[in-house]
């Protein structure tokens, strides 16, 4: 296959362009107007294409929340869920020093209606992976002790307990990170008491 066989057309090249740019414009929206919301004709406005555009790329709202959270993901993780003890351990490393970078955007995330909206489009995706992690980790454990695990590791590897414990115990992102990652090293690997 010769090299321009390879080269994306310049429809599609435009396509993801356009794509992209509407993202973008919901990641600025949130970072913006976190109190006002995903606004369709915000992000729209934002990214200069009119609604019926952004409806082609994305049909649903949902849609749109759906891509502009796995690219808000994109931005600090390897991974968007960790679905193995390597990476659930792992990831807090990278992605809490990341945090400090974008702070106004992982604020919106935690703290507004809109950022809550975003996290629950990916709820079951998210329980699942991290179900695989700790089962993968603790096989010892029952279908119940796993589960009450998962709740933790999930809570820990958060955005929301970045703001916790930047604000409560005013640790940067990158210390947070390692203890988050020590937390979870412990608790996966914590033999079980009876």
């Amino acid at each position: 296959m010769d090299e321009d066989a390879k080269q994306p057309t310049l429809r599609q090249a435009h396509r993801d362009y356009t794509r992209a740019r509407i993202i973008d414009a919901a990641v600025e929206s949130l970072k913006a107007d976190a109190y006002e919301g995903l606004l369709v004709a915000d992000v729209a406005e934002r990214a200069g294409v009119a609604e019926r555009t952004l409806y082609r790329y994305f049909p649903a709202r949902i849609d749109l929340i759906r891509a502009t959270w796995t690219h808000i993901n994109a931005m600090f993780s390897e991974t968007e869920n960790p679905d193995t003890p390597e990476l659930l351990i792992s990831d807090p490393l990278t992605a809490f020093p990341a945090f400090d970078a974008e702070e106004a955007l992982i604020r919106a995330i935690v703290t507004t209606r809109q950022g809550k909206e975003l996290r629950l489009s990916i709820t079951s995706e998210r329980h699942a992976a991290i179900k695989n992690a700790v089962a993968a980790a603790r096989p010892d454990l029952d279908e119940s002790a796993q589960l009450r695990l998962s709740v933790v590791a999930q809570l820990l590897h958060s955005s929301v307990a970045w703001q916790h414990i930047k604000d409560y115990w005013s640790l940067d992102g990158k210390t947070a990170g390692i203890a988050v990652s020590e937390a979870l090293q412990s608790l996966l690997t914590m033999p079980r008491r009876d």
